[in-house]
């Protein structure tokens, strides 16, 4: 018996090795893509770093900046927000870093408002940058309340030699140291009328539209030519116990009008944009004596205020006297915050177009007992026309002027002036706060002054 052997046949040469190899290739493979993986991820390990690092330079500039404002105040209690800025910042920046620490640094702008303030800090470590922003409120110092304070003993709407009511409005009386006025609580303590002090036994008339109505006492040095309604007083042939100038202020205002005439610049805002701040710091103010004391006192030609604003710093009670005219045109805006006041002395025209403002605290006395916003004038013709159709307080103190009224929106405060022609539709509502035992809401006690500070509003991100 024979057997046969059966041969297989010998595997291809290198398979084994070229399997190994492509494995190799797709460890290789695998291992490169973690190790860019990793790359990537402390790339953004690194990145996230730097961010969180820049948070936080830019959170310890807001703190370091706080700080540094605070300390300032501290120093000098007094300082406007705008002043704070100046004196604390470099052109409204404030510079600083992380001390041991290279490339981690903070960039603080500072920026404010009408008493807002905002700090807006941008860290930055290498490439990482992050922005914080605070806001703050700033309240500016008080001055204790006069120990006796005094009102200005005005009495309503007075003119020296004539009186014209052309319009059927409403004579009313208020009281702005307790509250704004409402009409629902208007009081009848007004004067309304001529008061010739018997200098000129020919002035003195009042002509009046049927359809006024006065909640007060209608008196006239001469006779009363309309009928009115009148709630208190009717009277013709008035005597007053003391002058028209009850203040004694025309004489000193023209002495002071003689001795600063000529050489005077002007102010014009007649953009929106065009912003300009009494803070008796800035601008042409000098030093000069008015009314038997030394005062700080802008020095002007012409004031034109043509939707741009005029402001006074909080805690300033600004004097400007205007060799010219002061007109406001167009949506121009005076703007006087608490605290303040705003005394203009008049040689030429104070002019108050229909959409011109004047923005002014409720009670019309600031801390000083100076009333808010006053218009001394000298001007021999036509000194002082308001055309507004907005609200606004004023005292108008012009013996030797004629005062025009030709407002829409109502007038609150007091008037004395040589004539006063009333032709507008709007009201007016005296303050008795104005007169001479001042309002019955006025302390007699002496308060106490107060530091100005910041407070926190929050972050903004």
């Amino acid at each position: 018996m024979s057997f046969s052997v059966f041969h297989s046949k010998s595997p291809q040469p290198g398979f084994t090795i070229v399997t190994v190899l492509i494995l190799v290739v797709m460890c290789s493979i695998v291992a490169i893509n973690s190790l860019k993986d990793n790359i990537i991820q402390e790339r953004l390990s690194g990145n996230f770093q730097k961010k969180i690092n820049a948070r936080l330079i830019s959170e310890k500039g807001i703190f370091d900046t706080f700080t540094l404002l605070n300390n300032k105040l501290k120093e000098e209690p007094g300082l406007t927000l705008e002043q704070l800025i100046n004196e604390t910042s470099d052109n409204g920046s404030i510079t600083g870093h992380a001390g041991g620490i290279e490339n981690l640094n903070y960039d603080v702008s500072l920026s404010a408002a009408t008493n807002e303030l905002q700090l807006s800090s941008n860290g930055q470590r290498f490439e990482g940058l992050s922005t914080l922003k605070a806001n703050y409120t700033f309240i500016p110092a008080t001055t204790p309340v006069p120990e006796e304070p005094s009102g200005y003993g005005l009495d309503g709407v007075v003119a020296c030699e004539a009186m014209n009511i052309a319009t059927s409005v409403t004579f009313d009386s208020y009281d702005s140291s307790i509250g704004s006025y409402d009409s629902q609580t208007a009081g009848e303590d007004i004067l309304v009328g001529t008061n010739t002090n018997g200098a000129d036994s020919g002035a003195g008339r009042v002509e009046i539209d049927s359809g006024t109505n006065v909640m007060g006492d209608l008196k006239s040095a001469s006779d009363i030519v309309g009928s009115a309604s009148v709630s208190g007083t009717t009277q013709t042939n008035y005597t007053s116990e003391n002058p028209c100038d009850s203040l004694q202020a025309v004489d000193p205002l023209n002495d002071f009008i003689n001795d600063h005439s000529g050489g005077l610049s002007d102010v014009n805002l007649n953009s929106s944009g065009d912003h300009f701040t009494l803070d008796n710091v800035s601008g042409k103010v000098e030093s000069a004596e008015l009314f038997g004391e030394t005062k700080q006192i802008y020095m002007y030609d012409n004031i034109t205020i043509k939707d741009g604003q005029l402001k006074v710093a909080p805690g300033v009670e600004a004097i400007v006297f205007v060799q010219g005219n002061l007109k406001m045109e167009g949506s121009g805006k005076i703007v006087i915050p608490d605290t303040s006041s705003l005394t203009l002395l008049m040689q030429g025209e104070f002019y108050m177009d229909s959409d011109a403002q004047v923005n002014t605290p409720d009670y019309g006395l600031s801390p000083t007992g100076n009333p808010v916003f006053m218009i001394y004038s000298g001007y021999g013709g036509t000194g002082v026309t308001f055309k507004q159709k907005s609200d606004v307080y004023a005292v108008i103190y012009a013996p030797e002027s004629v005062v025009t009224i030709e407002s829409e929106g109502d007038v609150l405060g007091a008037i004395v002036a040589k004539e006063v022609l009333y032709k507008g539709s709007g009201d007016f509502h005296y303050d008795v706060a104005l007169a001479a035992d001042g309002g019955s809401n006025t302390s007699t006690e002496e308060g106490e002054a107060t530091e100005s500070k910041l407070v926190f509003n929050g972050w903004k991100f």
